[in-house]
C-alpha cells in the first residue's frame, strides 16, 4: 500500500514538473543489453526491459543493466586428481551468455564470479570421476553427470556454450 502511494505521488510530481524531470526519468538501453528495474527493493512486474528507451522513477527505482553478449572466461591451470589418482594440470576457456537477466540479478550477488566458480567446480568434478585414459581420449563429454551441472547454470540464468 505504501509503495503504491509513493509511486502515485511520484508520478504526480513528475507530471507537474514535466519539462524539467522528463530528462531524468528516461534511460537508453542498448540493443545487446536488458535492464531489470527494482522499485523499492522489489523487481518491477514483467520481464527485463529493453532495448530502447525505458521510463523509471529516479528516486524510487534502481535500474540494473546486464550485457547479453557472449563472454569468454579463461580458467587458469589447476591440478585435478582423476579417479585413478593421477594428477592432471588442466585449463580451459568457457563461453557463456546471460539468458534471463532477472535471475542474473536476483539469484546471486555477482553472476560473473558465480559462473566462474561453478565452471571450475564442474571441470574438477567431471575429470575427477574418470580415469586418465578416458580423460585423455575424450573431450568434455567425459561425464554423464554434466547435465546436472548444466542445470545449475540455468538456475543462474546463464547458458554455457562449448
Amino acid at each position: 500500500v505504501v509503495g503504491a502511494v509513493l509511486t502515485l505521488l511520484s508520478v504526480l510530481l513528475i507530471l507537474l514538473t514535466f519539462p524539467f524531470t522528463a530528462w531524468s526519468c528516461v534511460q537508453v538501453v542498448l540493443e545487446f543489453e536488458r535492464a531489470v528495474i527494482f522499485r523499492l527493493g522489489r523487481v518491477v512486474k514483467g520481464s527485463a526491459k529493453g532495448p530502447g528507451l525505458i521510463w523509471f522513477i529516479p528516486w524510487l527505482d534502481v535500474v540494473q543493466k546486464v550485457d547479453l553478449r557472449t563472454f569468454s572466461v579463461y580458467i587458469y591451470p589447476q591440478q585435478v586428481l582423476t579417479a585413478d589418482s593421477v594428477p592432471l594440470l588442466v585449463d580451459m576457456v568457457v563461453f557463456y551468455r546471460v539468458v534471463d537477466p532477472t535471475l542474473w540479478f536476483t539469484r546471486v550477488q555477482n553472476g560473473c564470479d558465480a559462473t566462474h566458480w561453478l565452471v571450475q567446480a564442474t571441470l574438477r568434478a567431471a575429470l575427477g570421476e574418470n580415469q586418465l585414459s578416458i580423460c585423455s581420449s575424450v573431450r568434455l563429454s567425459v561425464s554423464p553427470s554434466c547435465p546436472s551441472f548444466i542445470f545449475s547454470f540455468l538456475i543462474l540464468g546463464v547458458h554455457v556454450k562449448n
